[in-house]
């Protein structure tokens, strides 16, 4: 993912989603294997397993190889303030997990800004 900017998160706002695309040795990972990611950060960890409504989708009709939505706008969980968020990612071939690249920076807003 390399040096990522400060992503914004709108708490009440889940229609706003933070789109990236996983590379290994610069080609795009093709995702269709993964059962799970999880986003791990200030002792909160949200789990997805892929389902529509969860935090965290991957290879679903439409997406692009390697690409990963994060959706963190209905948690409940956050309170405004930065955050450095690490993605893991878990297969049949990696079970303990693969932390994936640098940590996504994040700065999460309870109310949009005029």
């Amino acid at each position: 993912m390399g040096n990522l900017e400060r992503e914004i998160v709108w708490l009440g706002h889940p229609g706003n989603t933070i789109d990236l695309r996983l590379k290994s040795n610069d080609s795009y990972v093709d995702l269709i294997g993964v059962q799970t990611i999880t986003l791990n950060f200030s002792g909160i960890t949200l789990t997805s397993t892929n389902s529509t409504a969860q935090v965290v989708t991957w290879a679903k009709a439409g997406y692009l190889t390697g690409e990963v939505r994060i959706n963190l706008g209905s948690q409940s969980t956050l309170i405004s303030g930065e955050y450095d968020c690490r993605m893991v990612v878990y297969d049949l071939g990696d079970t303990a997990g693969v932390v994936w690249g640098d940590s996504i920076p994040l700065l999460v807003k309870s109310e949009v800004e005029v």
